[in-house]
């Protein structure tokens, strides 16, 4: 009786590890536990290539030195405007676009390598009068007008977090850098007493991506949805996004927006809501 239910177990052994070659065989020679499937689990169906390479198009909201106080939530509400003109400065003045190219390395369930490169465009524009009294005891109003546009480029690598791979859910966090060819409206009578030269600058800043987003497999297509925020690491004099570093006076102690401190809490910075369309190539 023992022999007979040796001999059962030995070829339900064997059935099984010859079902497991002619798999393995099947799929290239991969074991169940080596390739991610379509849900972003590890499986012998649906394979799918670690390789995607996708286009991302975006709209991208900028902040920084060139911008009122407040945001679009709460209104420009600082104390110390007197008067906003209405139209130009609105939300849309602060409005751009980007295209993004990315590849991605899926290296296990839980984790995604990226290298991205971003080319667009930014813009910011901030106009109103501030009260004030000058060095001989003059009262005034002036008009401070600031506005600029520039044509940029982000390179950055970066990690994908899949808490819940099944999910489709990631976090994102990179590092990387900004280059931009700025044109700003440019004062010589007042922007000279920063040490600025003239309206067109190239500047480049550090910057660490970081966002979230949410991927769909449709065989070997991909389609992506991400929110991404882009601060400066500094805000200095050529190392910025819009051409202004923050922080200074005129020589004459006249303080000079944004350098209110109530107005200049951050680095420059640029968000991003984009949609992604990738293709899994063609290799694991």
């Amino acid at each position: 009786m023992r022999t007979k239910q040796t001999i059962s177990l030995l070829i339900l052994l064997l059935a099984f590890a010859a079902n497991v070659g002619a798999e393995t065989y099947r799929s290239g020679g991969l074991t169940w536990s080596s390739t991610i499937n379509g849900r972003g689990l590890y499986g012998r169906m649906n394979k799918l290539s670690r390789h995607t390479i996708a286009l991302r198009i975006s709209p991208n909201f900028y902040s920084g030195d060139v911008e009122l106080p407040g945001n679009i939530f709460t209104g420009h509400n600082d104390p110390n405007m007197d008067y906003v003109p209405v139209g130009d400065n609105s939300f849309l003045s602060q409005v751009g676009f980007g295209v993004a190219l990315q590849y991605t390395y899926r290296q296990n369930t839980f984790l995604a390598y990226r290298v991205q490169v971003i080319g667009g465009t930014m813009r910011g524009k901030s106009q109103f009068t501030r009260h004030r009294i000058n060095s001989a005891g003059q009262e005034s109003d002036p008009l401070f007008d600031r506005q600029f546009s520039s044509m940029f480029t982000e390179y950055s690598v970066g990690i994908e977090f899949y808490p819940i791979p099944s999910a489709g859910f990631f976090l994102y966090v990179g590092a990387g850098g900004t280059t931009s060819f700025i044109t700003r409206n440019f004062n010589k009578y007042i922007e000279n007493d920063w040490g600025l030269k003239d309206d067109k600058v190239v500047c480049t800043v550090p910057t660490i991506p970081v966002g979230l987003g949410y991927k769909i497999d449709m065989g070997s297509f991909q389609l992506g949805f991400e929110v991404m925020w882009h601060p400066a690491v500094v805000d200095v004099k050529n190392m910025n996004l819009d051409g202004w570093e923050s922080g200074y006076r005129s020589s004459d102690g006249i303080i000079r927006y944004p350098t209110l401190s109530s107005t200049n809490r951050f680095t420059d910075s640029f968000a991003e809501i984009g949609i992604s369309f990738g293709y899994r190539l063609p290799i694991l």
